[in-house]
């Protein structure tokens, strides 16, 4: 079974590893596709006034780039619906951009910072968190084994 860890951040997001990852309840997607089913799905939770948003979003493209054929790349925000529109407006990203309003998804891994970002197999299983800088080729491609 695959087991990765970073040593920050866990306890504070509360989420078990390989255990079944909380359900992603956005349900409006701003910009991008649907994620496919039976694919490892990396989450990027983000809100627009994060001073961080230009490094977090670079680093969410360049790995989207990488392996977008191979997995499902989610940026989800609880802004409003027309600010993202606007952010996103004239972008074509090569992740998907889902809206989160209510809150559900952010409680449901219970973000207390950004950026985090998560990662979960094909199974549904939680098998990394950190902040997308630290993601690593190595980790990204041991999920697709």
């Amino acid at each position: 079974m695959l087991l990765l860890m970073l040593p920050i951040g866990a306890n504070a997001q509360r989420l078990i590893y390989n255990e079944k990852a909380p359900k992603i309840e956005g349900k409006e997607i701003i910009t991008g596709a649907k994620a496919i089913k039976d694919r490892p799905t990396y989450i990027d939770f983000f809100v627009l006034d994060s001073p961080q948003n230009d490094e977090q979003l670079k680093m969410l493209e360049k790995i989207s780039n990488i392996y977008n054929n191979q997995m499902n790349f989610i940026l989800i925000s609880k802004d409003s619906k027309e600010e993202l529109m606007k952010f996103f407006e004239g972008k074509n990203p090569s992740y998907t951009v889902l809206l989160d309003l209510d809150g559900r998804t952010f409680k449901n891994y219970n973000i207390k910072f950004i950026p985090f970002s998560v990662l979960i197999d094909k199974k549904g299983v939680f098998i990394w968190q950190g902040k997308n800088s630290t993601i690593t080729g190595s980790i990204l491609d041991q999920v697709l084994k």
